[in-house]
């Protein structure tokens, strides 16, 4: 908890919701912004291979709205509901650096998930996006994966307790005609639920009868788009667990290898995770935070580093080498190793 409160504190990527002012000014949200929505200087091709179009980039750049940002406005908040990619435009045109590389979207960031809380600080010219903050990320996602509450409903939720914390790679919660928004849907480690103690026992939760299941309470978007919270059930023989996971080298290697098999997702697109996604996972069923990103974990003043340069000879590097202990990450240019 000490380390994620100093994480919170002194990592510029990092974001505290809770300290956030009652108004945010224009320069604060149009900083968020255009601090992540610039195009590549390069070239950019589509799903087929072919150039994208200046007119298709424009029409891209000009959703921003970026005119509309008003001097002041109040500071709204919200839950995620269900996965969200997290988006550097307000589009789902997928967009590749090389003809015929179609793995790694240049407009994919990241990912967040139910119960995550957010800003929601902006919307797109065509009014399906919002432009939202979560503790380690500031991105575009679509309007259908937020639900816009309180301060006061949005952080009860995150506070309450009791709940359970996801430890397998993903779960998915029991079918449900009666909740389709809460049917099936996908929870991935790390993730935190609140959990229902207090309905009797014999009361059918959406058409269902509770037995063998833990009562969540997830997060819904009603159709005004406003904060709802519903039942849903995860089955008791799901990997998940009463409280984060202990901290410890046996945990560590059993947590990364139930990703073991999973293909490849940047920015954890295609239900996966890419490296910086995969140990923030890890350490997140553990109840330890990171950075989003290779880039800023592997400067965060909030974690140990040790860098190494030219001038480091290759017994020097051979010997921190086999003092590596397990969990210790090691990063490279773009990529990052465990």
């Amino acid at each position: 908890e000490a380390q994620n409160a100093k994480l919170l504190q002194i990592d510029p990527s990092m974001h505290d919701l809770r300290a956030l002012p009652k108004n945010l000014s224009r320069a604060q949200v149009a900083g968020w912004i255009e601090a992540l929505s610039e195009l590549p200087k390069h070239p950019l091709f589509d799903v087929d291979g072919k150039p994208v179009p200046a007119a298709t980039l424009k029409g891209v750049v000009d959703n921003l709205a970026l005119g509309a940002i008003p001097a002041q406005q109040p500071t709204r908040y919200g839950l995620i509901v269900q996965r969200a990619a997290l988006r550097t435009f307000p589009t789902t045109l997928r967009v590749f650096s090389t003809k015929g590389d179609t793995d790694i979207d240049r407009f994919q960031e990241s990912a967040e998930f139910p119960g995550t809380p957010v800003a929601i600080v902006h919307a797109s010219a065509d009014g399906q996006w919002v432009f939202v903050v979560s503790p380690r990320y500031a991105a575009w996602t679509e309007i259908r994966n937020v639900a816009e509450g309180s301060a006061t409903q949005v952080f009860g939720c995150v506070d309450k307790t009791p709940y359970r914390v996801v430890t397998g790679a993903s779960v998915r919660t029991v079918f449900t005609r009666e909740q389709p928004a809460l049917s099936q849907l996908q929870l991935d480690m790390g993730t935190r639920v609140p959990v229902l103690t207090d309905l009797p026992p014999d009361q059918p939760v959406n058409g269902q009868t509770p037995y063998a299941t833990h009562v969540l309470e997830l997060p819904v978007r009603a159709a005004d788009g406003t904060l709802k919270l519903a039942p849903a059930l995860l089955q008791k023989n799901t990997d998940t667990s009463g409280d984060y996971l202990a901290l410890t080298p046996a945990n560590i290697i059993r947590q990364a290898f139930k990703f073991l098999g999973e293909r490849y997702g940047w920015g954890h697109a295609y239900d996966g995770r890419d490296c910086s996604g995969f140990v923030s996972d890890v350490y997140r069923s553990m109840g330890v935070q990171m950075p989003r990103n290779t880039s800023k974990q592997a400067i965060s003043p909030a974690l140990e580093h040790r860098a190494f340069t030219g001038k480091d000879s290759r017994e020097v590097r051979l010997k921190a080498a086999h003092e590596l202990q397990v969990g210790d990450l090691v990063y490279i240019p773009g990529h990052v190793m465990m």
